[in-house]
């Protein structure tokens, strides 16, 4: 999904003010879909939501998780004490959203908006951050909108990010049933595990070593 919301976020630049108006955009489309997503399969208004208890407490992490996820970064990327590293962001993580985004009666909204208001156009703006905030619709593309991958203009697309939610999960559904089949057939194959686990860039949704850049935007 990353690509759909680089397009329609832009690429904010704090030392080029004429990216001013990308300021915040891409977390703001960001919320707005966890926002949407909230208000369409769950009981409570994404204002009451509490995010935070949906976040696991990582004390319920096995040792031998920890020692797995250790030797596996270890050895890939030479970083020492992944687990503490993991376990910590998590954490800070659930504060995040406990702090700064959860906002049942908009108190910390109005004070973000007085943020912005008295700080430079290159500082993040907050406002975004608070979850009392409406959705956009705009940001779900629900009227099927053409768009283009942000690093190929010819690229296009009208999905909507429903759309592109429903994909992406049932190659997630795919990708574990294939994975379980291996385990459960002893039968690891690193090609197989390859093909499943791409390795893609996030931003560009293509392979990583193709140094893709973004360029193109909604405005």
């Amino acid at each position: 999904a990353h690509p759909y919301i680089g397009y329609f976020g832009g690429r904010f630049d704090s030392s080029n003010v004429d990216t001013s108006k990308y300021n915040a955009l891409h977390q703001k489309i960001e919320y707005n879909i966890d926002m949407y997503y909230i208000d369409k399969y769950e009981s409570v208004n994404h204002k009451k939501f509490k995010t935070y208890k949906y976040i696991f407490n990582v004390k319920d992490l096995s040792p031998t998780l920890g020692s797995l996820m250790d030797y596996s970064i270890k050895n890939s990327y030479n970083i020492d004490n992944a687990f503490k590293l993991y376990k910590d962001s998590v954490k800070y993580m659930k504060l995040f959203f406990r702090i700064l985004n959860y906002d049942p009666y908009g108190i910390k909204l109005f004070i973000y908006r007085i943020m912005d208001k008295i700080t430079p156009w290159y500082i993040i703006k907050k406002s975004e951050l608070s979850f009392y905030n409406d959705v956009n619709m705009e940001y779900l593309n629900l009227d099927g909108k053409k768009w283009c991958l942000p690093w190929n203009k010819d690229r296009t697309s009208i999905e909507t990010f429903p759309d592109i939610m429903k994909h992406a999960m049932n190659d997630t559904v795919k990708a574990i049933i294939e994975i379980v089949d291996m385990l459960d057939n002893k039968e690891l194959n690193n090609d197989t595990i390859n093909n499943i686990f791409k390795d893609w860039s996030y931003a560009t949704g293509e392979h990583h070593s193709l140094k893709l850049e973004n360029k193109y935007y909604y405005f």
